[in-house]
């Protein structure tokens, strides 16, 4: 049996970052390995580092988690999933 892995948000790592208590009621009941975060939400973060210590801040917290890159196979493959079974599109 695989193991299930939640890529996060970029607004939940945030809200872990700023210390929100229902975020981090909920993050603690699990383990950082049953996460992982996508590529382009560590790019975003980053991005919204205003200096070299938020950047540090930012990196130690990334380094707790794998980065996932989705494959062109796999972008397309949610947004056939989204296309077929969201409102907008029925």
């Amino acid at each position: 049996m695989s193991r299930v892995v939640r890529l996060l948000d970029t607004n939940i790592v945030v809200d872990v970052m700023r210390g929100y208590p229902p975020v981090l009621n909920w993050f603690s009941t699990m383990s950082a390995a049953d996460f992982a975060l996508p590529g382009y939400v560590v790019m975003e973060l980053m991005a919204g580092c205003a200096n070299k210590q938020e950047m540090q801040r930012v990196m130690k917290l990334v380094r707790q988690f794998t980065v996932y890159w989705p494959t062109d196979a796999e972008c397309n493959g949610r947004l056939l999933i989204m296309r077929n079974y969201t409102s907008a599109t029925t």
